[in-house]
């Protein structure tokens, strides 16, 4: 069966020895990107999470009744300041998956200039950020 197929059995001896000769632990470097990468997950992870909470809270507003139970306590300032989470999470979620399509697509993923792109984003994030959330917290 070796001699059928060659090309597989020395492709997978060199993939073992270059996973032989690696260090098993691999140790993540907190740079710009990285960062990044990993609040996309957490922010896509927290969306799914509220998108769950929200169908289950409309589901369940049948009647007026609990329509206005539910307005009264959405009132609250807890849910106020979690509104503003939610606009947080969702904010940076969106800019940064504009910064991906423009690495994966438009070029901008060369070394020279990634670190600056990955910090214009931080900043245009935050500017998208404190313009969406200045209302909320009028409203508080």
């Amino acid at each position: 069966m070796r001699l059928q197929f060659p090309c597989i059995y020395i492709v997978a001896e060199r993939i073992m020895d270059w996973y032989n000769g690696r260090l098993h632990h691999i140790q993540y470097k907190w740079h710009e990107g990285f960062v990044a990468w990993l609040f996309h997950r957490i922010t896509g992870l927290l969306l799914i999470f509220y998108l769950f909470i929200h169908e289950w809270a409309i589901t369940t507003l049948q009647t007026p009744e609990s329509f206005t139970k539910a307005i009264a306590v959405l009132e609250n300032p807890v849910f106020k300041v979690l509104e503003i989470g939610l606009w947080l999470v969702a904010s940076y979620h969106a800019v940064n998956g504009l910064r991906v399509v423009l690495t994966n697509f438009a070029g901008a993923a060369e070394r020279s200039n990634y670190k600056g792109n990955v910090w214009i984003f931080w900043v245009i994030f935050a500017i998208v950020f404190v313009a969406g959330a200045i209302p909320m917290i009028m409203k508080l």
